[in-house]
């Protein structure tokens, strides 16, 4: 009997002590998991960008995912100085169109670049690059040239047999050439304004101006219902003087309108302002008045010098003439006294 309670009595602690190390790496167990990172915590993924190819080779779409929600995220070719903001939606994603620069004889590369918050509310960039295939918009200046011409043969011929329906054919001459801007003057000083016109647009699409060799964005315009375009631009004094291009760029459509112009340098007299040159003999002068003194005609400047000049002779008449008035005087008064 007594050893039947010793065993018992063994059976006893060593369950007793089985459950209290079952306690304790339970225990252990709690405070582990307690360690474990919150999801919350994982970092937000890296903003990125790609593009795809419009058609017609002249724009491309360009994309942005993991930006902030919501956001606006600022984008720039850096070919051609194209830029524009994409508002993303919820999830951080967002598109926009944007013109792309090519070349007739080479491939460009176009890298564009975007800047905006990522979804850690932290500045973030990415961007992506497109090569260009070489183009060259020949078949729209092409066909415009034919149908011009058709146009004047046909008003030539009409108007021989006919005199009276002239007016018929005279609408196409004044139709819209897509591909050439109108510009309010061809010669600009530098760091003045300049005024441009196109059409061919669509209606409503936002028109990027840009001067060229060196591609620099001058502002943005929207098209009117009819796809015309217009707008006056300052000139950065970067557009250094020489020859140029003037450039509008559809951002859907890819339309392009260009015009020449030169850009003059503008110089400055000891006035401050710009000194007229000298026109013909008797014509007046010519060249923009500024805060500087001169004259036209012969083109000589009337200075101070001059005055100065006019008031010392005046001075010297004046003596000349007071020492006669003495002189006659004396001779009178000897002839009364003899």
């Amino acid at each position: 009997m007594g050893a039947t309670l010793r065993r018992a009595l063994r059976v006893l602690l060593l369950v007793t002590m089985l459950g209290a190390v079952g306690s304790l790496v339970g225990v252990s167990a709690a405070g582990a998991s307690v360690r474990i990172p919150a999801a919350g915590s994982a970092t937000p993924p890296v903003p990125t960008s790609t593009i795809s190819p419009d058609p017609g080779g002249t724009t491309v779409t360009y994309c942005v995912d993991n930006y902030l929600g919501n956001s606006s995220v600022s984008v720039a070719n850096n070919a051609n100085g194209a830029a524009g903001t994409i508002q993303t939606d919820s999830a951080g994603h967002g598109c926009t169109h944007m013109p792309v620069k090519t070349d007739c004889s080479q491939p460009v590369s176009n890298t564009i670049v975007a800047s905006g918050l990522d979804q850690a509310n932290k500045p973030a960039t990415s961007q992506a690059t497109y090569n260009a295939p070489p183009t060259c918009p020949t078949s729209t200046p092409t066909a415009t040239a034919t149908a011009t011409a058709t146009a004047t043969a046909t008003s030539t011929s009409t108007s021989t047999s006919n005199p009276s329906s002239t007016a018929t054919p005279s609408s196409s001459p004044t139709e819209c050439d897509s591909s050439h801007a109108e510009l309010t003057v061809t010669v600009v000083p530098q760091g003045h304004r300049i005024s441009g016109t196109a059409c061919g647009f669509l209606p409503g699409e936002s028109i990027d101006a840009f001067a060229h060799s060196q591609p620099t964005y001058l502002g943005t315009r929207t098209a009117a219902d009819d796809g015309t375009v217009g707008g006056s631009f300052t000139l950065p004094m970067s557009v250094k003087p020489g020859e140029h291009t003037f450039l509008f760029v559809g951002r859907t459509s890819g339309n392009q309108a260009t015009a020449s112009f030169r850009v003059t340098k503008t110089v400055t007299g000891n006035g401050g302002g710009v000194i007229p040159g000298g026109g013909g003999n008797g014509g007046p002068g010519s060249g923009s008045v500024g805060s500087g003194s001169g004259t036209g005609g012969n083109g000589l400047a009337f200075t101070g010098a001059n005055v100065v000049a006019l008031i010392v002779a005046a001075l010297m008449l004046l003596g000349v003439g007071t020492m006669l008035v003495v002189t006659v005087r004396r001779r009178r008064t000897a002839s009364a006294l003899a």
